[in-house]
């Protein structure tokens, strides 16, 4: 688990699109495993891309989802900024890294 305050210390943190709680949530990067007790980490690959699925997200009462900030990414969250919040990061893969060297400690 992770307190959501915590992400903005993380290098690759960017912004978010509303204040982070102090919040223990689990981190999850399979949207069909989500529930409201997630933090849910969008990896966009080759062939799918989990932001196009945000509905799911909004479905689960997950309210948190973390993405790799870029013009393609910023497009397919925008419709969802009411419902949910947005952590951007600057490369997904080093967020990833970076949560699991603070999660060992």
């Amino acid at each position: 688990m992770i307190n959501l305050n915590s992400l903005c210390e993380l290098p690759s943190f960017l912004c978010s699109t509303k204040k982070l709680k102090n919040k223990n949530l689990q981190c999850e990067v399979d949207n069909r495993k989500i529930s409201k007790q997630s933090l849910f980490i969008a990896i966009v690959g080759k062939k799918f891309n989990p932001l196009v699925h945000l509905e799911m997200v909004v479905k689960s009462g997950c309210k948190y989802v973390v993405y790799e900030k870029n013009e393609a990414n910023d497009a397919l969250v925008s419709e969802y900024h009411g419902q949910l919040t947005f952590i951007e990061v600057s490369n997904v893969f080093n967020f990833i890294q970076e949560l699991g060297k603070r999660i060992a400690c």
